[in-house]
């Protein structure tokens, strides 16, 4: 794939998981600018602190100070026209986070994989599929792809 390199922020307090999401952007046939920040609170701090706003950015929902959905809804507050993709991540696929990640603006809600693959699988369909096709409110990639919760 070519073009511009596509700038991703990742909000992420586990030092593991960054690892991994990092490997697994390195592995994308699609070029990227990562930056990290540790918690919701640095997420939207990243907004007013930098001229080049994010693509994409990847919220961890439970993380401190700001958790990933106060983030959302905070970054949805500044870009209400959803020109930032924002993917949210956690392992658990639990209906009240999913609906509250949808209703805050999430533009998809991923549960968080364990193996290296799938990681690939979903940053792939994240960089590349998302910004063709709606996601509807409700719907989680995860080892099934992407499935309704209801």
């Amino acid at each position: 794939m070519t073009g511009k390199a596509l700038n991703i922020l990742l909000a992420e307090d586990d030092g593991d998981d960054v690892l991994f999401f990092r490997e697994a952007l390195d592995a994308m046939p699609v070029s990227c600018n990562l930056a990290v920040v540790n918690n919701g609170e640095e997420a939207v701090g990243f907004f007013s602190q930098t001229r080049q706003r994010p693509d994409f950015v990847f919220l961890d929902i439970n993380m401190p100070k700001l958790n990933g959905i106060e983030a959302l809804r905070a970054i949805r507050a500044m870009h209400p026209s959803h020109d930032v993709y924002v993917i949210m991540l956690s392992t658990s696929v639990s209906e009240h986070m999913v609906d509250q990640s949808y209703r805050f603006g999430a533009s998809l809600y991923v549960q968080k994989p364990t193996r290296f693959a799938d990681l690939k699988h979903y940053l792939l369909y994240c960089l590349t599929q998302l910004r063709l096709q709606a996601v509807e409110p409700g719907f989680i990639l995860n080892h099934h792809l992407v499935f309704p919760v209801k």
